[in-house]
């Protein structure tokens, strides 16, 4: 067999974003002779053009069987797991556990597992008139339930030839259909972890699981989504290692440096900065002071960590306050630290573990219940009517969802507050819950994000560990009934499914109806039309409509794989303790944007934009993330600002509003929901020379101009479809750009601002301002965006850039 690393000299960059089928025919061809790997070849590079119906679904079935043998056999799993990245061989595990009814009844999937594995001569089971319209499976057999659906959706794309994303590469398929199958396989990740989480609630003793979350529990991660931050590079070498390490048995920081070999870790996530002391502590082992908090007993972490050592996979910690040097007095310890902050993203990628360590949680009562309701509601709403049997499941939840979540009670800070005022707040906090038991009165909800979730750098973390699991104050774990830990991201995406389910109908997330539900057709436009349960929040009890309006407050989405930008958007609504200096420090990592952070670590107030991010943290960042760092939508803005000389500057073209309060939160900044541009190669030339000014204006001295009320070039008049909108047209609309233009008020200059260099996705911003005739006296053209537009036509010509005098407000 074929080593690994022999396999991977012959990858292209895209290989790892392919179907599973072509990879495994590479690995096959690897030992064939001649001529029967020129005949594989050809069949990875044109897919199924010269297959019969039968034939195509005969290949996918035994590709499938092979892959099992490379991924299952003593001699080969290692070197072709590595082989496959981590977006094909999650997949691939899925739907193993599919075809094999981990997390579905057996009767369901055993017509399609008989095909595959009871009988060599029959192909899959299919339907439709020629291979574009054939599926794995009838309508019948893929409809029975949601789940179902979705992983024959992902068997057909990965295995089949008539319908796999191959090596033809981008300048065939173009992004957008490696955007189809990210989303393939994002939709049944989703499923999966829905479906796995409800079945271990529905099959297993309800207060088993109660119990398992408050006894011992091993800090293990679940299985991945996907590749973490895919725009990040893993980086396996010495940089990539934390200086320092917590070693549970000797109890002491050790400098790795002085360690013979590599060692495996395990991080740990918390907050503590708004409840930071102005007293510092000297902790044996720690070769620096400790900062101690009013939110736990810091001296008292390492028995702790001994006592629960048994919990830890590993012998060593990550832990911020231990491994980080806090005091900047040494000029030794103090470059360490910039280098560890600069280094995050390494640091939790390279863990074996992760856990975030929720120190103000006292229990997972509320949180139990809650999850075992959703659970409940997507075993009924996900299957066909009489299929999911859960309502002793409900019933037994709906006791516990009364219970005021601690994940969504925002506490209040008492970092820098004298002694007298932080024991006022606590005192606070305990009189209101007295109150409400003296005199029974029902419990005041709160929907906040809960401190974890309201940090600025715990966001950083989960972003670059969200499988990472969930701990008390106790250090015990969030489960399900079978002692299987619920992650972060799982957490948020049981919740996604069952409210989309709820509210919307699943064809949401698989584009077909289960009827029988009481879901009524809606329609939203003259072709378009929504699937909806009346009232599904009426009958919802508090627990669950406080997870979710918590997790919508929290703006992490979990579809997809996301956008470079997305931190910085969530950023806007998290509170930064190190203030307008240290906000940029805790995303960069996250981003990939620490350059600027390594040649100038020391911020000051002439360099904040907004006084939000340093102007290099900012120029760095948008050259990196691409078109997609102007496209985002923000709250209506107006062209009489241009007009105004007092009025003033909002960053429209900006991916963050200036902060509100002393707390540093801004507004709310909304992630365009078209394909995600994340490739800064992307960029048309011409935006390099934008400059980010300190009030958030943007500096514009060339530009690629598509069409304008100016000037009438080419490309106004040609018939292109777009599709425009902004904070003041809040759907898409599809629209011919002239024409639309030629609507826009004659007192305006109206700009389609092109951003990308061309290819499948062509996008770019509207601007627009008063005519310069009305300010005759003014020299520079002043403009402010108002929304944003995308072309599908990969045949347009490029507008090429000319020089302009404008400042976007």
């Amino acid at each position: 067999m074929t080593s690994a690393s022999e396999w991977r000299k012959y990858m292209s960059p895209t290989d790892g974003r392919l179907s599973v089928g072509p990879r495994i025919l590479f690995a096959l061809s690897s030992d064939k002779d001649e001529d029967t790997e020129t005949k594989i070849r050809q069949l990875r590079r044109d897919g199924a053009r010269s297959l019969s119906l039968t034939s195509n679904w005969t290949i996918a079935k035994r590709l499938w069987l092979e892959a099992e043998k490379l991924l299952l056999g003593d001699g080969s799993q290692k070197e072709f797991q590595e082989y496959l990245s981590t977006g094909q061989y999650h997949s691939f595990t899925m739907l193993g556990e599919w075809l094999q009814s981990d997390w579905e009844f057996e009767p369901v999937v055993r017509e399609l597992h008989d095909s595959i594995y009871c009988n060599e001569d029959a192909s899959l089971i299919h339907e439709g008139q020629d291979l574009e319209t054939s599926h794995v499976g009838d309508e019948v057999f893929r409809q029975r339930t949601l789940y179902q659906k979705l992983m024959a959706d992902l068997l057909r794309v990965e295995s089949s030839p008539a319908h796999w994303i191959a090596e033809r590469g981008p300048e065939v398929y173009g992004d957008f259909m490696f955007d189809y199958l990210d989303k393939c396989r994002g939709s049944a990740w989703q499923l999966r972890t829905a479906q796995r989480i409800s079945w271990n609630f529905t099959s297993v003793s309800w207060f088993d699981g109660l119990n398992k979350c408050s006894t011992f529990q091993v800090f293990e991660n679940p299985l991945p989504r996907m590749d973490y931050c895919p725009w990040l590079k893993k980086d396996l070498s010495p940089s990539g290692f934390p200086r320092f390490l917590w070693h549970i048995p000797s109890n002491r920081t050790l400098d790795t440096l002085e360690l013979p070999q590599k060692v495996q870790y395990t991080c740990i996530s918390h907050t503590w900065g708004r409840w930071r002391d102005k007293q510092w502590a000297r902790i044996q082992g720690v070769p620096w002071e400790v900062p101690l908090n009013s939110r736990f007993n810091v001296v008292e972490l390492p028995d702790t960590f001994s006592k629960i050592r048994g919990r830890f996979t590993t012998e060593y910690i990550w832990i911020d306050l231990f491994c980080i040097p806090q005091q900047a007095d040494d000029p030794m310890l103090a470059s360490i630290t910039t280098q560890e902050i600069a280094r995050q993203a390494a640091i939790f990628q390279n863990a074996s573990a992760c856990i975030a360590w929720l120190n103000y949680v006292d229990d997972w009562v509320g949180e139990y219940c809650t999850v075992g309701w959703l659970s409940g509601k997507h075993a009924v709403l996900s299957r066909q009517p009489g299929m999911g049997i859960a309502g002793s499941v409900i019933q037994a939840a709906e006791q516990g969802c009364n219970v005021q979540l601690q994940l969504t009670k925002l506490s209040a800070p008492t970092s820098g507050l004298p002694m007298w005022r932080q024991k006022l707040v606590k005192g606070h906090e305990s009189l209101s819950l007295w109150w409400h038991g003296l005199r029974n009165l029902p419990s005041a909800y709160d929907c906040e994000p809960s401190d974890w979730f309201s940090g600025v750098w715990t966001l950083q973390e989960a972003y670059l560990r969200p499988n990472m699991v969930l701990a008390d104050k106790h250090w015990n774990v969030l489960c399900d009934p079978a002692g299987e830990p619920t992650s972060l991201e799982e957490l948020f995406t049981l919740n996604d499914v069952v409210w989309s389910l709820g509210e919307f109908g699943t064809q949401v997330i698989g584009r077909f109806l289960i009827r029988g539900h009481g879901i009524e057709d809606l329609p939203i436009n003259d072709v378009v039309q929504i699937h909806m349960i009346a009232d599904f929040r009426k009958d919802c009890p508090p627990g669950p409509l406080q997870l979710n309006e918590m997790i919508v407050k929290t703006c992490m989405s979990p579809k997809g794989v996301g956008s470079r930008v997305e931190p910085l958007v969530q950023a806007n609504k998290r509170i930064c303790t190190a203030g307008r200096h240290g906000r940029a420090q805790a995303i960069m990592s996250s981003m990939g944007v620490a350059e600027w952070f390594e040649s100038k670590p020391q911020v000051e107030d002439k360099d904040l934009v907004l006084d939000m991010y340093p102007r290099a943290f900012l120029h760095e960042a948008a050259s990196k993330i691409g078109p997609d760092f102007y496209l985002l939508l923000k709250r209506s803005p107006s062209p009489w600002a241009t007009l105004n000389p007092f009025a003033r500057f909002s960053g429209t073209m900006l991916p963050f509003e200036k902060a509100r309060d002393s707390s540093y939160r801004g507004g709310l900044v909304t992630r365009r929901r078209m394909p995600v541009y994340s490739n800064s190669d992307d960029l048309h030339p011409s935006v390099s020379s934008w400059q980010i000014q300190r009030n958030g204006s943007i500096e514009i001295a060339r530009a690629a101009i598509l069409a304008s009320t100016r000037e009438q070039g080419p490309l106004s008049h040609t018939a292109v479809l777009l599709k425009i909108w902004g904070s003041r047209q809040r759907e898409y609309q599809r629209v011919i750009l002239s024409d639309w233009i030629a609507t826009q008020p004659k007192a305006l200059d109206t700009f389609a601002v092109y951003l990308t260099r061309g290819g499948w996705y062509n996008a770019g911003v509207i601007l627009q301002g008063w005519h310069k005739h009305i300010h005759n006296t003014r020299r520079t053209t002043k403009l402010v965006k108002v929304g944003n537009f995308d072309v599908i036509q990969d045949s347009l010509a490029v507008p090429i850039s000319q020089p302009v005098d404008w400042t976007v407000l």
